[in-house]
């Protein structure tokens, strides 16, 4: 009995991972063409490159970003452009979006295309990933990157994690002053630096930060906010969002690795 179990677990992980695949294949042929979808394929994933940064064109935004082969940058670039993580029903008029955990840049630029009119906070504390996100911003003047960390509240932060992938990164607060800090910023200050008074969509990806966020001094904003796209990673972060916004009017679902809240 246990062997007919074991069995038919590898038959469906086979089944499921050969789908998996085969609609990827499908997602890159339709987004960039059945013979340049390979070529797009093999040079982002590309591990043994060393010549720095790919551009890639990307038809549905009619633009070019730069991602480093062979990375965690790859997987991003699926998630965002070809699964399309992203794509929800949103509000056409969002005026002000933040992007708590921006990386290099690529769901700002999600943003930008869907909303070329709103004002975009592209936040991200590792100088490697705010350096590229700069260089894939710099044709959106919508999109105000920020080199720091969001946090329960504004402090100085210490990377915890130096050997993680780039999208990976996690932040303790220090215990004292040191050269490698990280400024973090509450979401309130957010709110006060760019003189707005609400937030239409709070993206965010901060990796197990969103513990601290949601636990200190999240009542001060929340309130502002209207959708928030999140990805929890962990129970106990599950945990800690689900009673900070237990109390709000709201419809909640998940697209992918995201949980959508949306005020109602």
């Amino acid at each position: 009995m246990i062997n007919f179990v074991f069995k038919l677990l590898k038959k469906v992980n086979r089944y499921f991972g050969l789908k998996y695949h085969l609609d990827l294949k499908r997602k890159y042929i339709y987004e960039f063409g059945f013979f340049q979808s390979f070529i797009i394929h093999l040079k982002i994933w590309n591990k043994n490159s060393n010549k720095g940064p790919c551009s890639i064109f990307v038809p549905s935004i009619n633009n070019h970003v730069l991602i480093r082969p062979g990375t965690s940058d790859a997987s991003t670039f699926e998630k965002i452009f070809l699964w399309k993580q992203y794509k929800i029903d949103l509000n056409e008029e969002s005026d002000f979006i933040v992007d708590a955990g921006a990386n290099i840049g690529l769901s700002s630029i999600w943003f930008a295309n869907l909303f070329p009119e709103a004002t975009i906070v592209a936040i991200e504390p590792d100088q490697n990933n705010y350096k590229l996100l700069l260089a894939n911003c710099k044709s959106y003047p919508n999109i105000n990157p920020v080199k720091a960390a969001i946090w329960g509240e504004s402090c100085k932060l210490i990377l915890s994690n130096p050997g993680a992938r780039f999208d990976s990164y996690q932040y303790i607060e220090m215990e004292e002053e040191a050269n490698l800090s990280v400024q973090a910023y509450d979401i309130k200050t957010i709110l006060k630096m760019f003189d707005k008074k609400k937030i239409d969509i709070l993206k965010i990806d901060i990796e197990g930060a969103e513990e601290n966020m949601f636990s200190n001094n999240y009542e001060e904003w929340i309130e502002c906010v209207s959708v928030i796209i999140i990805e929890l990673h962990g129970l106990k972060a599950f945990n800690i969002f689900k009673m900070a916004t237990m109390n709000i009017p709201s419809k909640q679902y998940e697209v992918g690795e995201n949980l959508v809240f949306v005020r109602t």
